[in-house]
């Protein structure tokens, strides 16, 4: 579906980051960062990635910051899908112990510029299954004081149903915070524990093992 790009020596991407066009992003958005904490929206040039475009999804948080929203999703994640997503909120047919989960991951991105892999399960409505895993960055666009969230949603495995059984719900398996940059509070600093080094992984509690 998407090969990688995860070759230079100067790039290390986490072993959590298992597909290949998750790890395609992740090079990208650091070569594009730089020292910064967020990759800059307006260096993103879609030519440099055309595999993995249409895995590819904006969000950002709704109103009041009590859920985020689908800004953008590209034509491969709406056929998984099976509906139109932009202005849909993220979570939506989530379990609740798993939209608190993501959400505070999410919360993660815009807040610490801290990304994020995760695989989930989902299943159509006509009880199909498949994983997916989703990477999930920060970018910064001009004149917005809080990132956006690039997310890259890749399914292991692109089914034969997809676009004409809708994804109906959804189930965390894993979930591991990508530590690239110290924490910018003290609020968030008590998550991290001491002494780690740099691109630390995390777990979030709140995945299938907590049920």
């Amino acid at each position: 579906m998407a090969t990688s790009n995860d070759s230079r020596s100067d790039i290390t991407v986490p072993a959590e980051v298992m597909h290949p066009g998750s790890r395609q992003l992740f090079c990208y958005w650091e070569r594009i960062r730089g020292e910064a904490s967020a990759a800059p929206r307006s260096a993103i040039d879609l030519k440099d990635i055309t595999r993995i475009v249409p895995w590819l999804a904006l969000l950002e948080p709704a109103p009041g910051n009590h859920s985020f929203l689908w800004r953008l999703a590209g034509t491969g994640i709406c056929r998984l899908w099976g509906r139109e997503l932009t202005g849909r909120e993220v979570t939506e047919n989530w379990r609740s112990n798993n939209r608190d989960c993501l959400m505070k991951a999410l919360t993660g991105v815009v807040t610490a510029h801290q990304p994020f892999v995760a695989r989930f399960v989902a299943r159509s409505l006509d009880g199909d299954e498949v994983g997916i895993e989703v990477l999930a960055l920060p970018v910064a666009k001009d004149g917005r004081r809080e990132p956006q969230v690039l997310a890259c949603l890749m399914p292991f495995r692109e089914p034969a149903w997809s676009g004409e059984s809708p994804l109906m719900s959804f189930a965390l398996s894993s979930l591991r915070v990508i530590w690239t940059e110290p924490l910018p509070d003290a609020e968030t600093r008590t998550l991290l524990p001491q002494g780690r080094p740099r691109g630390f992984l995390r777990v979030i509690n709140g995945g299938l093992a907590s049920e």
